[in-house]
């Protein structure tokens, strides 16, 4: 008898590509280049990589929710250092599939679930199925918000969805500024301590 494994399937869209500008498109292109190579560094593999879509599996959850967070960091972090232009943002979904070892997942009715999750994401966001937040619940910091049972279009039975809300992002210029101003009440104690001596 063939055995199983545990297995995560990634979605990922960019909304509205239609429309985006020669400019546009070229970042798209860059930040799909490092999409690609964030799921290569995470140990997963790619089924399709459209215009405006991924698709990829990963051997454990814990790899494909990480991989997912990390992409988003890195979209919003460039959209935080250019100037003008569009922000091209990602839609991620990510679900759980058990399947036997000669399957191939991608195919499987989990991608459906997938590509649906996708669907109920904000702009920016990662949608996970409870299967999936079961396992990573408390491990990220990031905080979970849960949306109750979806039905989704073409799949039998409803899912209960979990939106990930990542961390704030804090500008470098932001660090370094708190870094001067603490650096500078450092000195100030050390000269007032150097007086009083």
């Amino acid at each position: 008898m063939a055995g199983r494994r545990v297995t995560a399937l990634l979605a990922a869209d960019i909304p509205d590509c239609n429309a985006f500008t020669e400019d546009d498109l070229r970042t798209v292109v860059d930040l799909k280049r490092a999409a690609r190579q964030l799921i290569i560094g995470y140990s997963g593999r790619f089924k399709d990589d459209a215009d405006d879509e991924i698709l990829a599996e990963f051997i454990g959850l814990f790899n494909a929710a990480k991989c997912a967070i990390r992409i988003q960091e890195v979209v919003r972090e460039r959209n935080a250092y250019t100037e003008g232009g569009r922000p091209i943002v990602f839609r991620i979904g990510l679900t759980h599939c058990d399947v036997l070892f000669n399957d191939d997942p991608i195919d499987s009715h989990a991608f459906k679930i997938a590509a649906r999750l996708v669907d109920l994401c904000e702009p920016g966001g990662i949608c996970i199925s409870d299967k999936v937040y079961n396992v990573i619940e408390g491990r990220f910091d990031v905080e979970f918000r849960d949306i109750g049972e979806q039905k989704l279009h073409n799949v039998p039975n409803p899912i209960r969805v979990f939106r990930i809300k990542l961390a704030r992002h804090r500008p470098a210029w932001r660090n370094l500024r708190w870094a001067v101003a603490v650096l500078g009440v450092l000195g100030l104690m050390w000269w007032l301590i150097e007086r009083l001596e």
